[in-house]
């Protein structure tokens, strides 16, 4: 055997080979039945990684893209602030959107035509309405490129097999995830804000105050209050927050460093609450104290009256003209009636939940907050049988932010304390800067409270026994995958701006079940197609041309599970294009074969001739082709990015086996006998 000769054949060995080795994992997975999947889950896991990924077309899951909240952005990013510049806000989107425009070219056109000016709300950054629309591209773009990493980093996390996450046009964003199963969870996830914040909550009395002086606005303004009962708001009230579906009993709790554990960080629901807790642990004061204060609280009720007649004495409102009118409320107290104060804690119930939530955000409520601030709680709370919601009052200074956490990790409370033991926690640890700023608050405020706030929902609000400057913990979550969405969001970090869905689709797995099924179907006819017409029109020749065929779809199949690339219906397209062009090597070198032969070469004569002419040919026309594929697949999206990857690989491999394969098999034919004629 010439060296040639050798070579080749060592090429093709291998090539089998390695084909067989990398495709294995997958034959073996599809071979198996049901059963033995359910028995081995770990083999399956492990032959899922090492087998050929199926893009979001073939195995379903959700296709994401996503925006910045613009209205949100420029809000945050404006001097001032006021319902006119909202609105003005707004309709730029609405427009945007509808004339298919960019956000800033909308922009300064509706401000004018609203009769306002872009530098009466951001003098801060720019004197002209083209340097503040310079400014504020030029502040997106630089939003959406740290929100793609804090997306990446998040899905990754999250655990999602092969996810596509990347820009689209300027202010956009794609995420495909195959094989999603929670759709509502990885939505959140991805949409999470990630804020987390540390707030004293206001002292008891500090408390008593505000709910008076709401008491007070409302006696003094009943027509505020047929307004929250009827669900009329006022223009200028703000967004009404989230109102959580889920019913569950919420635990609190700090993680101490020096021999601090769990158990002594106090964070139980008040005694007059509930039979399984006490007040003192909360305010870390005896039971004695907190049992003086509960008695001086306790106060005879007043006489109850109907709410019609309220209105009726100050108002004049006839009784037949108020959305409501069974007994409720007492004259004295409109507010206080509808909520129980424990300790430095409004428990609003249930059924009083939607009322008291419209009450808080009317504007003159809203005006007794001096330095202070309303934020439920994050989760409802079974107290004797009656559903409650938390409501705080918590100083408006942040004493810290979830920038300088710098671990979390989410399990399962420890300890000997049954609030949180053995319940899901998420573990914080601070950077440098940040225990020292932790140190700092806990050591100043011993005997407060300190509220772990995230996303504006209170969930832990424990009390500060002993100075703290290393850990953390949040409590209070129902499920650990809620506490690993958590600690996700928090190591992944916040967004730079909050993210819309401007679009989303879901795919079916029954729907890719269907498209592999055509797919294949379409392959497998392909190929019969391009097989039969070269052993038709090549004869002897067409077979081998056949056999380097089978070999190419083999060789990339494996590629595909070695290089970990993702199966998409585009790229079934692309393995199929492939089919032809993987015999179009081999017509160009049998026609000149075909040629020399007609000119009276020998048999091996025209077979050398014909494949050193046909080189040239060949390997100009798969560059172009090669070259037109990383283009597709530099600038394409997802299933752009399938096709030009089978595409690429299927040209590459197509040349080899044209070339190598093929010609070895001709000349392994003629070495070992004098061949007279070809069958070509």
């Amino acid at each position: 055997m010439r060296g040639a000769q050798a070579w080749r054949l060592t090429i093709t060995v291998v090539l089998l080979i390695l084909s067989l080795y990398f495709l294995y994992p997958t034959l073996r997975l599809n071979l198996m039945s049901e059963e033995a999947k359910i028995d081995r889950p770990d083999l399956v896991e492990s032959l899922s990684e090492k087998g050929i990924k199926l893009g979001l077309d073939l195995q379903g899951g959700m296709h994401l893209l996503l925006e910045p909240d613009m209205v949100s952005m420029l809000s945050s990013k404006a001097t001032k602030r006021d319902n006119e510049f909202i609105l003005a806000l707004e309709e730029t989107e609405r427009l945007a959107d509808k004339q298919d425009r960019d956000f800033t070219e909308v922009l300064p056109s509706t401000f004018r035509r609203k009769g306002l000016k872009l530098t009466d709300y951001f003098a801060n950054i720019g004197g002209s309405d083209d340097e503040i629309v310079n400014a504020i591209s030029k502040e997106r773009a630089d939003a959406i490129d740290g929100a793609l990493e804090v997306v990446r980093s998040r899905v990754d996390q999250f655990g999602v097999a092969e996810p596509i996450i990347q820009k689209a046009a300027s202010d956009r964003i794609i995420v495909e995830l195959p094989g999603i199963q929670d759709a509502q969870r990885a939505r959140e996830l991805i949409k999470e804000t990630a804020i987390l914040k540390f707030q004293l909550l206001c002292m008891d009395k500090e408390v008593e105050n505000f709910v008076e002086d709401v008491d007070k606005v409302l006696r003094e303004n009943p027509e505020l209050l047929k307004l929250a009962y009827s669900e009329e708001l006022p223009e200028n009230i703000e967004e009404e927050p989230e109102t959580p579906a889920e019913t569950t009993v919420i635990d609190s709790a700090v993680e101490a460093d020096v021999g601090m554990t769990t158990a002594e960080a106090d964070t139980a629901l008040p005694e007059s609450v509930s039979e399984d807790v006490s007040m003192s642990d909360i305010m870390a004061e005896d039971e004695e104290v907190a049992a003086e204060e509960t008695a001086e609280e306790e106060t005879p009720k007043e006489e109850e009256v109907t709410t019609a007649a309220l209105f009726e004495t100050d108002s004049g409102v006839p009784p037949e003209e108020l959305p409501f009118g069974e007994e409720t409320e007492t004259v004295s107290r409109p507010f206080s009636s509808l909520v129980e104060i424990e300790g430095d804690v409004i428990l609003v119930p249930r059924a009083e939940f939607e009322v008291v939530d419209r009450i808080i955000q009317i504007p003159k409520v809203r005006e007794k907050l001096r330095k202070t601030e309303l934020i439920w709680g994050a989760r409802d709370e079974v107290i004797r049988g009656i559903t409650y919601r938390f409501l705080y009052l918590l100083n408006d200074e942040v004493l810290l932010t979830g920038d300088h956490v710098e671990k979390a990790n989410f399990g399962f409370g420890s300890g000997t304390d049954p609030r949180s033991a053995g319940k899901p926690v998420v573990n914080l640890s601070f950077d440098s800067e940040g225990s020292r700023k932790f140190g700092r608050i806990t050591g100043g405020n011993i005997g407060r409270r300190l509220a772990i706030i995230l996303n504006d929902r209170v969930y832990t609000a424990p009390n500060i026994k002993t100075k703290i400057t290393s850990d953390a913990q949040i409590t209070g979550i129902p499920t650990l995958e809620e506490a690993k969405m958590i600690s996700i969001v928090l190591r992944a970090g916040s967004l730079p701006v909050p993210l819309n869905i401007k679009s989303e689709r879901t795919v079916g797995p029954s729907l890719g079940e269907d498209s592999i099924r055509m797919g294949v179907m379409a392959t497998v006819i392909g190929a019969l197609v391009v097989a039969l017409f070269m052993i038709v029109y090549y004869k002897a020749a067409g077979v081998i041309a056949d056999f380097a065929l089978i070999l190419n779809l083999i060789a990339l199949m494996a590629g595909m599970a070695a290089f970990r690339a993702t199966l998409t219906l585009p790229g079934i397209a692309g393995i199929i294009l492939t089919i032809g062009m993987a015999v179009d090597a081999n017509v160009l070198i049998f026609e000149r074969i075909r040629e020399e032969l007609k000119a009276g070469k020998t048999v091996r004569a025209a077979i050398d001739a014909g494949y050193s002419r046909a080189f040239r040919t060949i390997v100009d026309a798969n560059i172009t082709t090669l070259i037109t594929a990383a283009i597709l697949y530099n600038f394409g999206t997802g299933p752009v990015k399938g096709f030009a990857v089978t595409l690429f690989m299927g040209i590459v491999i197509s040349m080899i086996t044209a070339i190598v394969v093929t010609r070895f098999i001709f000349e392994f034919i003629t070495a070992r006998r004098q061949v007279e004629a070809l069958s070509i």
